[in-house]
């Protein structure tokens, strides 16, 4: 198999020792199985001896065997059996012109800037027959799974939710330099639950209303949102789910952690509450309290977690010429698309 991989930032192969990462790692653990590979990294020509400096280090560091196979390319117009989008949102569109030969694709999250960016992205998927993938890796966390299957379980018409995710501004600085300039919280940190929410209730690829309210009660002194607080609505002629969210960037820098989520929610019938501390899971539901045993034995089997589960699967059907109903695709995509439109739009207004 020909992989392709854009970028070679953080999310590629991690921080300035060039340990951990996600996209490189997966890419390597799932080819280890499969000896007919060869990955190539893109960047662009001034930055080939950066890219080749980093894939030196990290090959070193993580004890690459098949390192020969590993190449930096400065083209992307190769007959690759796959491509990886690893950059800034800001590159998306004008990325995936780029590779209109490539027919599986894995595109991380958020996909565009605007909602136009994701119609382009749609567009583009339709003209060349892609198949493009969103990197939503946190429905393979084994917590949002069971909680996943336990909201389809039931048949309630509104389920309430609400859920707070941030992480730590210092390393969204050092790592996202360039992005963090021009994005906010929400943006990258909201979709991954509003992926959850609305496939796990059926509205991810519904006609649906969308109405929400934004606050944004802390920025930097460049301007820059800090903390976005809000209320969305989503709702079709049978469900309705209502979401308060705050997704922010957290100071000060001494706080002990470097990331942090929590996801809450009720219906008729249902009521729990995910933490991600040790990510357990815990059902109210007909009195029982369940705790979730998955994370500690599966979720974290190796560095990467669940992170590593998304590009094998997308790998393994990309090989296969397969379909996988549980991998998100960019057409259900739409409605996450649309909410972080009108947030966008309604963070703008407050300017």
């Amino acid at each position: 198999m020909k992989i392709l991989i854009i970028g070679y930032g953080f999310y590629v192969m991690g921080g300035k020792n060039c340990k951990g990462g996600t996209v490189l790692p997966a890419t390597l653990s799932w080819c280890v199985q499969n000896n007919d590979f060869s990955i190539d990294i893109f960047a662009r020509k001034e930055s080939q001896k950066k890219a080749l400096d980093r894939l030196e280090i990290y090959s070193e560091n993580n004890h690459i065997e098949n390192r020969d196979r590993l190449t930096i390319v400065s083209e992307t117009t190769k007959d690759y059996d796959v491509a990886i989008i690893a950059v800034p949102e800001m590159a998306h569109v004008e990325v995936l012109k780029g590779i209109p030969q490539v027919k599986n694709i894995m595109c991380v999250k958020p996909i565009g800037v605007t909602y136009s960016d994701y119609e382009k992205m749609c567009a583009l998927a339709k003209l060349n027959k892609q198949k493009i993938y969103v990197d939503f890796h946190k429905r393979f966390d084994p917590a949002n799974i069971a909680l996943m299957n336990e909201i389809k379980s039931t048949s309630d018409s509104k389920y309430y939710f609400s859920f707070s995710y941030g992480q730590k501004k210092e390393m969204i600085e050092e790592y996202f330099s360039k992005w963090f300039q021009n994005s906010n919280p929400f943006q990258y940190l909201g979709p991954h639950y509003l992926d959850i929410i609305l496939f796990s209730t059926g509205l991810l690829d519904k006609k649906v209303n969308i109405d929400c309210k934004v606050e944004v009660p802390f920025r930097d002194e460049n301007g820059i949102p800090l903390f976005v607080f809000g209320t969305v609505v989503v709702s079709s002629e049978d469900v309705a789910v209502s979401i308060a969210f705050d997704c922010n960037w957290f100071e000060p820098n001494t706080m002990p952690y470097s990331s942090r989520q929590r996801i809450e929610g009720f219906s008729k019938s249902l009521r729990f509450v995910s933490e991600q501390d040790n990510r357990g899971l815990i059902f109210w539901n007909e009195n029982v309290n369940i705790p979730n045993p998955h994370y500690r034995a599966e979720a974290l089997s190796d560095a990467w977690g669940y992170g590593v589960d998304i590009y094998k699967r997308f790998l393994q059907i990309s090989m296969n010429n397969s379909e996988d109903e549980f991998l998100p695709n960019i057409f259900g995509y739409k409605n996450v698309a649309l909410i972080v439109e009108q947030v966008n739009k309604k963070i703008n207004e407050i300017n």
